[in-house]
Formats: C-alpha cells, sequence, structure tokens
C-alpha cells in the first residue's frame, strides 16, 4: 500500500496530529525552540477515543489498543464471542477517523480474487479495468477465519 492510501488524521485548529505515513507531527518543531506536539497529539488521541467509547459502551480497552495499533501500523487481532461488538469497534474507529473499511467474510468458497479484486474487461472501451477488493482499504476486518 503506497503512502497516498494512508488516511491524514488532521486538528484543523491545533494543526497535524497523525500524518498518513503514521508520524506523529506537532505544530511546532523541536528544532524551533517549542514543545513537541506531544500535547496535541495527546488531545487529540483522548477526543478520538472519546467519540469511539460513545459509540462502543464497555470496551474502553479494546478502543485504547485498537487506537494504538492503528497510529502504530500494525495488525489487530480480537477474540471473543460473537456479537460483543468487534465489528462495530473498528468501523467506528474508521469512521471516526474518516477511513475506508472493508469486511472480508472467510468461508471455505473465498477466492483469492474474492480478497484482492479482479480485472473486468470493459466491452465499451475495449479495455481492462481493475475492481479493487477489500483489501484496498484502511481498515480491513478478517471475520470468522478459523471456523
Amino acid at each position: 500500500m503506497d503512502s497516498q492510501q494512508h488516511t491524514a488524521w488532521t486538528d484543523t485548529q491545533q494543526g497535524s496530529a497523525f500524518s498518513g505515513a503514521g508520524h506523529a507531527v506537532g505544530t511546532s518543531s523541536p528544532d524551533a525552540g517549542g514543545d513537541s506536539g506531544m500535547p496535541e497529539f495527546h488531545e487529540t488521541c483522548g477526543r478520538t477515543l472519546g467519540a469511539i467509547n460513545t459509540v462502543i459502551d464497555g470496551k474502553a480497552d479494546a478502543a485504547r489498543l485498537a487506537l494504538t495499533v492503528l497510529l502504530a501500523q500494525g495488525h489487530l487481532l480480537l477474540e471473543d464471542v460473537p456479537g460483543v461488538g468487534k465489528t462495530m469497534l473498528a468501523k467506528t474507529l474508521a469512521r471516526t477517523i474518516d477511513c475506508s473499511v472493508h469486511r472480508i467474510q472467510f468461508t471455505p468458497d473465498l477466492l483469492p480474487s474474492d480478497v484482492t479484486g479482479v480485472s473486468v474487461y470493459n466491452q465499451d472501451k475495449h479495455v481492462f479495468e481493475f475492481r479493487p477488493g477489500p483489501v484496498f482499504a484502511n481498515i480491513v476486518i478478517g471475520d470468522e477465519i478459523n471456523r
């Protein structure tokens, strides 16, 4: 995934708190004698967690972990019983920071093109057009992997 597909998360009143490449950026640089921007970053993360926690009740630790993993550009595996809000947590996080989210249902008949996408021939233009699969999203939910 190239850097253009990463979502930039900004705070319009106080400058950038998260720039798509996964680096915290403050309103003033440490070289300029100002602070490192960490108070703004911490405040923005707190507001994001607050927004998530208004939708997801009782999953504050999971929300904090999900945001931490997102900022670290990592992967998160949530294992729990069905119906406790794992998909809702991912969708809420994506909606809170304005990025794309797709869900992949792992069934025995799943094909690689169902995940990565497929090239389809356009008869009107006489060219192949790529239709991206769900893996081309900022947040991808893989559901029922072990069933």
